[in-house]
This record gives C-alpha cells, sequence and structure tokens, in this order.
C-alpha cells in the first residue's frame, strides 16, 4: 500500500491516481529514476537499400522528335500559300495528338504548333490577297486585257 502525499489517504500499489483528490502519484522506472527528468531515448529507424538484383538498370527511353512535327513546320514553310498550307495544320494536329499521346516519348509539340501557326496565318494572308486583288475590278480587266492581247499590260 502507498499513501498520498496530498490527502494522506491509502491507495492501491498500482493506482496512478489518488481516488480521493485526484493526486497524481509519481511513477518509478524500473532503474529508479523519474519519468520527467531524462530525455526520450530516441532510436533512428533501421533503413536498408532496397534490395536491386546486380546488373538491373532502369531502361533508358529514348525521346524522338515526332516526324510529323517536322514535316508540319517544313510544308508550313516552304509552301506558304494553298494546299500545302492545309496539309501542314493537318499535320501539325495529328502530330500535337501523337505526342500528347505518347507519355514522354516524343517531343516536337513546338514545330507542330509552329507549322499549324504559319499554316493558318498563310491561309489568311491568301483570303486577304485574294479579296484585295478580286475587289479591284479594273486591275483585273487590265491584267486580263494584257494576256489576251499577248502584250504588256499596265494599270490604268
Amino acid at each position: 500500500m502507498k499513501f498520498c502525499t496530498k490527502c494522506g489517504c491509502e491507495c492501491d500499489d498500482s493506482a496512478v491516481v489518488c481516488p480521493q483528490c485526484g493526486n497524481l502519484f509519481s511513477v518509478q522506472q524500473p532503474n529508479g529514476q523519474q519519468p520527467g527528468n531524462q530525455q526520450p531515448n530516441y532510436q533512428q529507424p533501421n533503413y536498408q537499400q532496397p534490395n536491386y538484383q546486380q546488373g538491373y538498370r532502369q531502361p533508358f527511353m529514348e525521346v524522338k522528335t515526332n516526324g510529323l512535327a517536322i514535316a508540319s513546320l517544313v510544308v508550313s514553310i516552304v509552301n506558304c500559300c494553298g494546299i500545302g498550307s492545309i496539309a501542314a495544320i493537318i499535320l501539325g494536329f495529328i502530330a500535337r495528338s501523337q505526342i500528347k499521346n505518347s507519355n514522354g516519348t516524343q517531343k516536337g509539340d513546338g514545330m507542330a504548333l509552329a507549322g499549324i501557326i504559319i499554316g493558318f496565318v498563310a491561309i489568311g494572308l491568301f483570303i486577304i490577297s485574294a479579296a484585295i486583288i478580286f475587289s479591284n475590278q479594273a486591275l483585273l480587266d487590265s491584267i486580263y486585257n494584257g494576256l489576251q492581247s499577248g502584250g504588256s499590260f499596265t494599270a490604268d
């Protein structure tokens, strides 16, 4: 039996708190020291290296440039108007889709995008220039008459 230091009540040896006054009994450690007088004994966890098989290497994936992206850029630069621009736009969109679905094994998204942009700009310029030429009827008549006569032509 042990006695409470606060109220003097007789308590069971296994009691941690006095049942009458609620006083907390001090707990003795097996080596005789109080629990709050020393720092806790922290230990480093036992980490181990992963067990890799001998000669195992992570496979190297070569990142390749998408051929359609290259073709889109080249076609858009070489053939600025007409069918070449349309082909560059189509190739560019197909290339961007393939690159996106390749999970990082293909590159060239910038080239495909450049081919698309140049293709659209070329088509836009073609439409604008065609609208300007066809809106100037006098110029067209002069060109037509000059070609009909087989000689040179001048704008009136």
